[in-house]
């Protein structure tokens, strides 16, 4: 699996950490997480490449890639350190449940636990075959920060990640931006 489709995998993870019923809900509207793979080259060097393969696009083409983007509720950010960074409107009703996006695809919520305003979640995913867990921390109503650890198996070999994202509130107003998962803004 290439460390782009992993990150693909993990962000759709990143999103499984749903409900929170015991602390305040989050804000819905414009979010911004900045996500990093600390200690990975190789992930530095694809996320510099796809930059300069966004950069060289006509805009016809740039325009392309954002509608299909938008459709599915995110907005690629300028990222710092080597990171990438996405935009994302979260809605009132995930907001309230602190759902970035909700379970997507071929992944599974097998268990979740709380401890203050830390939730742990581990999950599992046919396609691509993994499994993975991950620790949410709340800060606030307006910010959290998450650790991802995913082993996959591809071709016999055994590939684990790591990712870590940070996430705060930009505004109420999504603009144009619908809501990740086809949540109501």
């Amino acid at each position: 699996m290439t460390k782009i489709s992993t990150f693909a995998a993990l962000a759709v993870a990143t999103f499984l950490c749903g409900a929170a019923h015991a602390q305040p809900a989050l804000k819905p509207g414009l979010w911004q997480a900045q996500t990093r793979m600390p200690s990975d080259p190789e992930f530095d060097k694809a996320m510099a490449d796809m930059r300069k393969e966004i950069a060289s696009m006509s805009p016809e083409e740039r325009k392309q890639m954002e509608a299909a983007m938008g459709k599915q509720g995110v907005q690629l950010a300028a990222g710092d350190k080597g990171g990438a960074a996405s935009r994302f409107c979260m809605s009132r009703e995930q907001a309230q449940r602190r759902e970035v996006t909700g379970t997507q695809g071929d992944c599974t919520v097998t268990r979740q636990s709380r401890s203050g305003s830390t939730y742990s979640t581990s999950f599992a995913c046919t396609n691509p075959r993994s499994t993975g867990e991950s620790v949410v921390t709340y800060q606030s109503a307006e910010a959290y920060t998450a650790r991802f650890t995913m082993v996959s198996e591809q071709g016999g070999k055994k590939d684990k990640t790591v990712m870590e994202s940070q996430a705060r509130w930009i505004g109420s107003d999504c603009g144009s931006l619908k809501s990740i998962a086809g949540g109501t803004k």
